[in-house]
């Protein structure tokens, strides 16, 4: 018995489909509205499979379907309408439902549907649950990954040819890799070929091979990297910058699996497996002429779509816990921990560079760091600091974390008169304890502060001595006793012309 979720409009065509379910031993729900519908499926967690009306809300209901993919169960959607309109049938499939159901429909087809996509589902646990990937470069956890982790893990046990499609950096070359380490021909190194760097006069030598005298320079016999990939696989990377010459040629080797080297008479055989990676629509490139349609037919046996590291940010954590030690052991210093604010930049950034560009982020970061713990937002590049701004998205504030920000200036003391001398002035404590200026009474020897900027009636002092210098050159070089320097009329307040004379020398200069 499976979890059956209906998300439609009351009409007869979800009630068709509820009664039917239930007739089946099967547990429906039927919930009306798409945003209703997506968070009952949140909330639960359990329902294996989800019949979705893509008309709803004027027809947006195909946006929802990648969505409801990603939910932890990872249901299989099943697009269904009222109206059999073959190119909404055709934006579903591409969207990544399972199957498509119009009207008119037969019963008995509904209930093949039911059986066969839980039937699909039984086998596909049965198989993830006995296969083990190896996949030690590859991290993440996110659904998206998950998606197409279980399609490596079918192609591994197949010998058809693979095609990863992905933007730059987002790992095409370790996703061929982990296809090749868990086929049974992991035992044997995989031949990577980089087709950007291949050219018209000598892409096929590169690839075929020639033997002594083919050409001038050919002093020896040499293998090509075709016959190298015998028994084992062929990566053809960036395969969509192969040059219109070598794909014809090309073609003949996939199709037959025989080849001929340069200036030789006899033909040679190569059981390969091809691998392919490209950052480019194919598709475009055929309507454009740009790539051939046989060969495009030829490599496309399973398709692969690698998601970016913007729809998968919730992977950057799980990342940082890869590399940042590795890169700390590689730059021998010492183990650093992104804090909070670090990681709350990284999912703030959209990283059209992918993995590719967080890593070289994360070196430059940790380089940045010197001798610190902890990796903070400053640690990172300018153009991405400056990119995060720029995107209305604001740096977080250092002090939301562990960083301790240098103390602010303290207050200035508040200013006294002869007049009105305070019996407390304002002084900083000692630092460390607190930032805050707090009440103090001074003893009654240090109540001859003075708090403005003067000048000493006197020509000897020129310049205005504040009273931290009095302090220092005065109040320091005696004992607290000593109070015959100075010769107040009144008692009550002391300033600079109340020096004795000869003692001005020592507040002669700041």
């Amino acid at each position: 018995m499976g979890k059956i979720l209906v998300i439609g409009k009351h009409n007869e065509f979800c009630e068709a489909i509820l009664s039917l379910s239930q007739r089946m031993g099967h547990d429906p729900v039927f919930v009306e509205g798409i945003r209703e519908g997506y968070a009952t499926a949140s909330s639960d967690g359990s329902y294996e499979v989800v019949f979705l009306d893509v008309m709803l809300e004027g027809g947006h209901g195909l946006e929802w379907i990648p969505k409801l993919q990603e939910l932890p169960s990872m249901p299989d959607v099943i697009a269904m309408t009222n109206e059999g309109d073959p190119e909404t049938a055709a934006s579903a499939i591409s969207q990544g439902a399972w199957d498509y159901l119009g009207t008119p429909v037969s019963i008995g087809s509904v209930q093949c549907m039911i059986a066969r996509v839980l039937q699909s589902r039984e086998k596909r646990k049965a198989f993830a649950r006995q296969k083990i990937l190896k996949r030690d470069k590859i991290i993440g956890r996110s659904m998206r990954l998950r998606r197409c982790l279980d399609s490596l893990a079918r192609a591994s046990e197949s010998m058809c040819s693979v095609l990863f499609v992905g933007e730059t950096g987002t790992g095409k070359e370790l996703f061929a890799s982990a296809l090749h380490d868990n086929s049974p021909r992991g035992n044997r190194r995989m031949v990577v070929v980089d087709c950007t760097n291949l050219t018209r006069t000598l892409a096929e030598s590169l690839l075929f091979g020639h033997d002594k005298g083919a050409f001038t320079g050919a002093v020896a016999r040499k293998q090509g990297l075709v016959a190298q990939a015998d028994g084992s696989s062929l990566f053809l990377d960036e395969i969509g910058e192969l040059p219109l010459e070598v794909q014809k040629s090309f073609l003949r080797v996939l199709q037959e699996k025989r080849f001929r080297p340069l200036g030789s008479r006899n033909e040679e055989q190569s059981d390969f497996r091809l691998v392919c990676a490209t950052n480019r629509s194919l598709l475009q490139m055929v309507e454009a002429e740009e790539f051939r349609k046989d060969l495009y037919f030829r490599i496309s046996g399973m398709v692969i779509e690698l998601p970016p590291l913007r729809e998968r940010k919730e992977d950057i954590p799980d990342l940082l816990a890869h590399y940042v030690p590795k890169i700390c052991k590689e730059y021998k210093v010492i183990d650093k921990t992104p804090s909070e604010d670090f990681i709350h930049a990284l999912l703030c950034y959209s990283w059209p560079g992918n993995v590719r560009e967080l890593l070289n982020t994360l070196y430059i970061a940790v380089n940045n760091a010197l001798e610190e713990r902890h990796l903070y937002p400053h640690h990172l590049p300018v153009d991405i600091r400056v990119k995060i701004i720029q995107s209305n998205h604001t740096l977080p504030r250092p002090e939301l974390t562990t960083y301790v920000s240098p103390p602010p200036p303290p207050s200035p003391p508040p200013k006294s008169t002869r007049e009105g001398m305070s019996e407390e002035i304002w002084i900083p404590k000692p630092a460390g304890r607190t930032n805050r200026c707090v009440k103090k009474p001074y003893p009654r020897w240090k109540r001859c502060i003075w708090t403005t900027w003067r000048p000493f009636p006197t020509a000897t002092l020129p310049r205005p001595v504040p009273i931290r210098i009095f302090q220092e050159r005065v109040c320091t070089s005696f004992s607290r006793s000593t109070t015959g320097i100075f010769a107040s009329p009144r008692g009550t307040a002391l300033f600079p012309e109340h020096l004795v004379p000869g003692c001005h020398h020592l507040v002669a200069s700041p």
